[in-house]
Protein backbone atom coordinates (compact mmCIF):
# COMPACT_ATOMS: atom_id res chain seq x y z
CA UNK A 1 0.00 0.00 0.00
CA UNK A 2 1.48 3.32 -1.18
CA UNK A 3 1.76 6.16 1.37
CA UNK A 4 1.08 8.97 -0.92
CA UNK A 5 3.12 11.16 -2.44
CA UNK A 6 5.69 11.93 0.28
CA UNK A 7 9.92 12.48 -0.21
CA UNK A 8 10.29 10.43 3.20
CA UNK A 9 11.50 6.76 2.25
CA UNK A 10 13.11 3.62 3.94
CA UNK A 11 16.35 2.84 1.60
CA UNK A 12 18.35 -0.35 1.36
CA UNK A 13 18.83 -3.26 -0.68
CA UNK A 14 16.33 -5.94 -1.71
CA UNK A 15 16.27 -9.22 -1.10
CA UNK A 16 18.05 -10.80 1.92
CA UNK A 17 20.16 -8.12 2.55
CA UNK A 18 19.51 -5.44 5.65
CA UNK A 19 18.59 -2.51 4.18
CA UNK A 20 19.93 1.29 5.08
CA UNK A 21 17.61 4.12 5.94
CA UNK A 22 17.25 6.69 3.92
CA UNK A 23 15.29 10.05 4.57
CA UNK A 24 15.67 12.77 1.83
CA UNK A 25 13.48 15.71 3.28
CA UNK A 26 14.18 18.05 0.65
CA UNK A 27 10.23 19.98 1.04
CA UNK A 28 7.71 20.18 3.71
CA UNK A 29 5.97 17.50 4.19
CA UNK A 30 3.45 15.72 6.64
CA UNK A 31 3.99 11.86 6.56
CA UNK A 32 1.87 9.32 8.55
CA UNK A 33 3.77 6.98 10.44
CA UNK A 34 3.22 3.25 11.16
CA UNK A 35 1.97 4.19 14.34
CA UNK A 36 -0.40 6.37 12.81
CA UNK A 37 1.31 9.74 14.08
CA UNK A 38 2.34 12.51 11.53
CA UNK A 39 5.72 14.15 11.58
CA UNK A 40 6.45 17.25 9.89
CA UNK A 41 9.84 17.62 8.48
CA UNK A 42 11.23 21.03 7.68
CA UNK A 43 12.70 22.31 4.00
CA UNK A 44 16.28 21.24 3.07
CA UNK A 45 17.02 19.00 6.56
CA UNK A 46 18.97 16.03 4.88
CA UNK A 47 19.56 13.31 7.72
CA UNK A 48 20.76 10.70 5.43
CA UNK A 49 21.85 11.88 1.83
CA UNK A 50 21.12 8.84 -0.66
CA UNK A 51 19.41 8.25 -4.01
CA UNK A 52 16.86 5.45 -4.25
CA UNK A 53 16.55 3.06 -7.60
CA UNK A 54 13.31 1.16 -6.99
CA UNK A 55 10.27 0.40 -4.65
CA UNK A 56 9.05 -2.50 -3.26
CA UNK A 57 6.22 -3.43 -1.07
CA UNK A 58 6.95 -5.11 2.27
CA UNK A 59 4.67 -7.61 4.51
CA UNK A 60 2.94 -4.42 6.01
CA UNK A 61 1.52 -3.41 3.05
CA UNK A 62 4.49 -0.10 3.25
CA UNK A 63 6.23 1.31 0.08
CA UNK A 64 9.55 0.96 0.82
CA UNK A 65 12.20 2.22 -1.55
CA UNK A 66 15.52 0.28 -1.95
CA UNK A 67 18.79 1.15 -3.66
CA UNK A 68 21.95 -0.09 -3.53
CA UNK A 69 23.55 2.97 -1.90
CA UNK A 70 26.89 2.61 0.31
CA UNK A 71 27.45 4.31 3.57
CA UNK A 72 25.25 7.25 4.22
CA UNK A 73 26.24 10.57 5.66
CA UNK A 74 24.79 11.12 9.04
CA UNK A 75 23.84 14.89 10.17
CA UNK A 76 26.77 15.05 12.58
CA UNK A 77 29.26 13.01 10.75
CA UNK A 78 29.78 10.07 7.93
CA UNK A 79 29.16 6.45 8.88
CA UNK A 80 26.22 3.70 8.25
CA UNK A 81 23.28 3.68 10.24
CA UNK A 82 23.44 0.54 12.21
CA UNK A 83 19.34 -0.38 11.82
CA UNK A 84 18.65 -3.52 9.62
CA UNK A 85 21.99 -4.42 9.81
CA UNK A 86 24.35 -1.24 8.58
CA UNK A 87 27.38 -1.41 10.41
CA UNK A 88 28.66 1.07 13.61
CA UNK A 89 27.80 4.61 12.76
CA UNK A 90 30.53 7.73 13.32
CA UNK A 91 27.83 9.44 15.85
CA UNK A 92 30.15 12.51 15.27
CA UNK A 93 33.03 13.39 12.73
CA UNK A 94 35.25 12.78 15.99
CA UNK A 95 34.11 13.06 20.02
CA UNK A 96 35.59 16.50 21.68
CA UNK A 97 38.22 14.57 24.46
CA UNK A 98 37.79 18.06 26.54
CA UNK A 99 33.77 17.07 26.70
CA UNK A 100 34.66 14.71 29.80
CA UNK A 101 36.96 15.30 32.47
CA UNK A 102 40.26 13.31 31.95
CA UNK A 103 40.86 10.83 34.37
CA UNK A 104 44.47 9.93 32.67
CA UNK A 105 47.50 11.49 33.84
CA UNK A 106 50.97 10.72 33.88
CA UNK A 107 52.67 8.59 36.23
CA UNK A 108 55.45 11.31 37.09
CA UNK A 109 52.44 13.36 37.64
CA UNK A 110 51.60 11.03 40.56
CA UNK A 111 51.62 12.44 44.22
CA UNK A 112 54.49 10.72 45.98
CA UNK A 113 53.11 10.24 49.56
CA UNK A 114 55.88 7.70 50.67
CA UNK A 115 55.73 4.77 52.93
CA UNK A 116 56.33 6.89 56.11
CA UNK A 117 53.27 7.52 58.33
CA UNK A 118 52.68 10.12 60.87
CA UNK A 119 49.65 9.31 63.47
CA UNK A 120 47.54 12.25 64.81
CA UNK A 121 45.71 12.09 68.34
CA UNK A 122 43.08 14.76 68.32
CA UNK A 123 40.66 15.64 71.80
CA UNK A 124 41.01 15.42 75.03
CA UNK A 125 42.36 12.26 76.75
CA UNK A 126 38.77 10.90 78.07
CA UNK A 127 37.98 11.69 74.02
CA UNK A 128 40.38 10.91 71.56
CA UNK A 129 40.14 9.62 68.04
CA UNK A 130 43.40 8.92 65.92
CA UNK A 131 43.98 9.64 62.52
CA UNK A 132 46.69 8.07 60.13
CA UNK A 133 48.46 10.07 57.58
CA UNK A 134 51.10 9.78 54.89
CA UNK A 135 54.22 11.88 56.67
CA UNK A 136 55.53 13.86 53.27
CA UNK A 137 51.87 14.39 52.27
CA UNK A 138 51.12 16.12 56.26
CA UNK A 139 54.39 18.40 56.85
CA UNK A 140 53.41 19.77 53.16
CA UNK A 141 50.22 20.90 53.97
CA UNK A 142 51.16 21.77 57.64
CA UNK A 143 54.22 24.23 58.75
CA UNK A 144 52.86 22.94 62.14
CA UNK A 145 53.27 19.20 61.73
CA UNK A 146 56.67 19.75 60.05
CA UNK A 147 58.15 22.47 62.73
CA UNK A 148 57.45 19.34 65.27
CA UNK A 149 59.48 16.75 63.49
CA UNK A 150 62.23 18.66 62.05
CA UNK A 151 62.74 19.32 66.42
CA UNK A 152 64.07 15.66 66.42
CA UNK A 153 63.24 15.46 69.94
CA UNK A 154 62.56 12.05 71.55
CA UNK A 155 58.69 12.82 71.51
CA UNK A 156 59.01 12.38 67.27
CA UNK A 157 60.34 9.23 67.46
CA UNK A 158 57.17 7.53 67.89
CA UNK A 159 56.03 9.47 64.80
CA UNK A 160 53.01 11.12 66.70
CA UNK A 161 51.44 14.37 67.23
CA UNK A 162 49.00 15.45 69.55
CA UNK A 163 45.98 18.13 69.33
CA UNK A 164 43.99 18.06 72.37
CA UNK A 165 42.50 21.52 71.89
CA UNK A 166 40.32 20.61 68.57
CA UNK A 167 38.11 18.47 67.62
CA UNK A 168 38.18 15.28 65.53
CA UNK A 169 34.99 16.39 63.58
CA UNK A 170 37.31 19.31 62.76
CA UNK A 171 40.47 17.34 61.98
CA UNK A 172 38.49 15.23 59.44
CA UNK A 173 37.92 18.02 57.28
CA UNK A 174 41.54 19.08 57.20
CA UNK A 175 42.43 15.00 56.87
CA UNK A 176 39.82 14.82 54.10
CA UNK A 177 41.15 18.07 52.52
CA UNK A 178 44.31 16.84 51.94
CA UNK A 179 43.26 14.05 50.66
CA UNK A 180 40.69 14.40 48.37
CA UNK A 181 40.97 17.95 47.86
CA UNK A 182 37.51 19.08 48.51
CA UNK A 183 35.98 20.69 52.21
CA UNK A 184 33.61 17.60 53.32
CA UNK A 185 31.24 20.01 56.19
CA UNK A 186 27.76 19.77 55.31
CA UNK A 187 25.61 17.26 57.26
CA UNK A 188 22.11 16.85 56.98
CA UNK A 189 20.04 18.85 59.15
CA UNK A 190 22.40 21.84 59.33
CA UNK A 191 19.89 24.19 58.74
CA UNK A 192 17.11 23.05 60.82
CA UNK A 193 15.22 26.12 61.66
CA UNK A 194 12.97 24.59 64.42
CA UNK A 195 16.33 23.67 65.86
CA UNK A 196 18.93 26.07 65.53
CA UNK A 197 19.39 30.05 64.87
CA UNK A 198 22.07 29.60 62.69
CA UNK A 199 23.27 26.81 60.20
CA UNK A 200 25.68 24.92 61.76
CA UNK A 201 27.79 24.53 58.99
CA UNK A 202 29.21 28.07 59.59
CA UNK A 203 30.42 27.45 62.94
CA UNK A 204 31.64 24.01 61.39
CA UNK A 205 33.93 25.80 58.72
CA UNK A 206 35.20 28.58 61.55
CA UNK A 207 36.25 25.71 63.52
CA UNK A 208 38.21 24.23 60.77
CA UNK A 209 39.70 27.38 59.95
CA UNK A 210 40.71 27.94 63.57
CA UNK A 211 42.36 24.14 63.21
CA UNK A 212 44.39 25.44 60.07
CA UNK A 213 45.14 28.34 62.11
CA UNK A 214 46.69 26.44 64.69
CA UNK A 215 48.39 23.87 62.06
CA UNK A 216 49.74 26.85 59.95
CA UNK A 217 48.46 25.07 57.08
CA UNK A 218 47.38 28.14 54.44
CA UNK A 219 46.21 26.14 51.82
CA UNK A 220 43.47 24.59 53.79
CA UNK A 221 42.75 28.05 55.25
CA UNK A 222 42.47 29.29 51.81
CA UNK A 223 40.10 26.66 50.93
CA UNK A 224 37.43 26.86 54.18
CA UNK A 225 37.76 30.82 53.06
CA UNK A 226 36.45 29.33 49.10
CA UNK A 227 33.71 27.20 50.89
CA UNK A 228 31.70 29.98 52.49
CA UNK A 229 31.96 32.16 49.54
CA UNK A 230 30.66 29.28 47.80
CA UNK A 231 27.79 28.76 50.44
CA UNK A 232 27.35 32.63 50.68
CA UNK A 233 26.81 32.69 47.04
CA UNK A 234 24.66 29.45 46.63
CA UNK A 235 23.27 28.46 49.58
CA UNK A 236 20.64 25.63 50.03
CA UNK A 237 16.96 25.86 49.77
CA UNK A 238 16.95 26.15 53.43
CA UNK A 239 19.86 27.86 53.99
CA UNK A 240 20.54 30.68 55.27
CA UNK A 241 23.39 32.86 53.25
CA UNK A 242 24.20 34.55 55.99
CA UNK A 243 27.20 33.65 59.19
CA UNK A 244 25.96 35.70 61.93
CA UNK A 245 28.28 34.63 64.27
CA UNK A 246 31.79 33.26 62.63
CA UNK A 247 33.10 36.32 63.04
CA UNK A 248 33.46 35.14 66.93
CA UNK A 249 36.00 32.44 66.17
CA UNK A 250 37.75 33.67 63.23
CA UNK A 251 38.63 37.18 64.52
CA UNK A 252 40.31 35.24 67.68
CA UNK A 253 42.23 32.78 65.25
CA UNK A 254 43.61 35.29 62.49
CA UNK A 255 45.70 38.40 61.77
CA UNK A 256 44.33 41.60 60.55
CA UNK A 257 44.02 42.08 57.04
CA UNK A 258 42.89 37.73 56.96
CA UNK A 259 41.20 37.26 54.07
CA UNK A 260 38.14 35.44 55.99
CA UNK A 261 38.13 38.61 57.73
CA UNK A 262 37.58 40.70 55.13
CA UNK A 263 35.53 38.24 53.67
CA UNK A 264 32.70 38.10 56.82
CA UNK A 265 33.11 42.01 57.40
CA UNK A 266 32.08 42.65 53.15
CA UNK A 267 29.35 39.79 54.36
CA UNK A 268 27.27 41.66 57.32
CA UNK A 269 28.10 45.22 55.37
CA UNK A 270 25.36 43.74 52.43
CA UNK A 271 23.54 41.10 53.89
CA UNK A 272 22.91 41.85 57.53
CA UNK A 273 19.72 43.02 58.78
CA UNK A 274 19.52 45.81 61.49
CA UNK A 275 18.27 43.03 64.23
CA UNK A 276 21.53 40.99 63.10
CA UNK A 277 23.87 44.07 63.92
CA UNK A 278 22.43 44.55 67.43
CA UNK A 279 22.53 40.61 68.49
CA UNK A 280 26.76 41.53 67.54
CA UNK A 281 26.96 43.04 70.71
CA UNK A 282 27.40 40.40 73.10
CA UNK A 283 30.35 39.51 70.69
CA UNK A 284 33.66 39.39 72.94
CA UNK A 285 35.34 40.78 69.94
CA UNK A 286 33.13 43.26 68.99
CA UNK A 287 35.15 46.31 68.89
CA UNK A 288 37.44 44.78 65.98
CA UNK A 289 34.95 43.65 63.89
CA UNK A 290 32.79 46.52 63.85
CA UNK A 291 35.68 48.84 63.56
CA UNK A 292 36.44 46.92 60.32
CA UNK A 293 32.71 46.36 59.44
CA UNK A 294 32.00 50.33 59.91
CA UNK A 295 35.37 50.87 57.62
CA UNK A 296 33.33 48.98 55.01
CA UNK A 297 30.02 50.65 55.20
CA UNK A 298 31.52 53.78 54.79
CA UNK A 299 33.52 53.22 51.81
CA UNK A 300 30.15 51.69 50.42
CA UNK A 301 28.05 54.50 51.17
CA UNK A 302 30.48 57.01 49.49
CA UNK A 303 29.96 55.26 46.19
CA UNK A 304 33.51 54.59 45.88
CA UNK A 305 33.99 51.03 46.81
CA UNK A 306 32.35 47.60 45.81
CA UNK A 307 32.96 44.40 48.03
CA UNK A 308 35.39 42.06 46.23
CA UNK A 309 32.71 39.72 46.43
CA UNK A 310 30.24 40.98 44.06
CA UNK A 311 33.12 40.40 42.10
CA UNK A 312 34.56 37.23 42.72
CA UNK A 313 32.06 35.68 40.11
CA UNK A 314 32.91 38.12 37.64
CA UNK A 315 36.93 37.58 37.79
CA UNK A 316 36.48 33.36 37.77
CA UNK A 317 38.55 33.80 41.19
CA UNK A 318 38.44 33.77 44.85
CA UNK A 319 42.18 35.05 45.37
CA UNK A 320 41.14 38.37 46.64
CA UNK A 321 40.34 36.83 49.97
CA UNK A 322 43.47 34.42 49.79
CA UNK A 323 46.26 34.84 52.58
CA UNK A 324 48.26 32.87 50.17
CA UNK A 325 50.53 31.99 53.32
CA UNK A 326 51.72 34.22 56.18
CA UNK A 327 54.46 35.96 53.97
CA UNK A 328 51.35 37.60 52.05
CA UNK A 329 52.10 36.74 48.50
CA UNK A 330 49.04 37.43 46.65
CA UNK A 331 51.00 35.94 43.60
CA UNK A 332 48.54 33.36 41.55
CA UNK A 333 50.71 30.64 41.22
CA UNK A 334 50.94 30.52 45.08
CA UNK A 335 47.48 29.63 44.99
CA UNK A 336 46.45 26.23 46.70
CA UNK A 337 44.36 25.55 43.69
CA UNK A 338 46.97 26.03 41.49
CA UNK A 339 49.33 24.06 43.53
CA UNK A 340 47.50 21.19 43.81
CA UNK A 341 45.77 21.33 40.42
CA UNK A 342 42.19 21.81 41.31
Amino acid sequence: MSMGNTSNKWSGKGGSSSPALNFDFGTKETTATSAGQSVSTPNGASLFAQPTTSSTTNSAGLNISTSKAADTTLLFGRGTFPAFGGSIPALASRAKADVLPSILRKVDEAPDYGNDIVTVIVGPDHDTTTFVIHDALARSHSDLIDDHFKSGGAETKDRVVCLPEHEAEHFRIFHNFIYGRHIYSGKIGDFDKDEVEEDKEWGRLAKAYALGDHLKAPAFKDAVTDAVIEKALHPGPLAWATPKSMHEIIYAHSKAGAGLRRLLVDLAATRWTVETLEAQKKSVDWADFFFDLSMTMRKLKSGKSQVALDKCQEMGSTCVYHDHGEAGDVGVVNCYKVKYSI
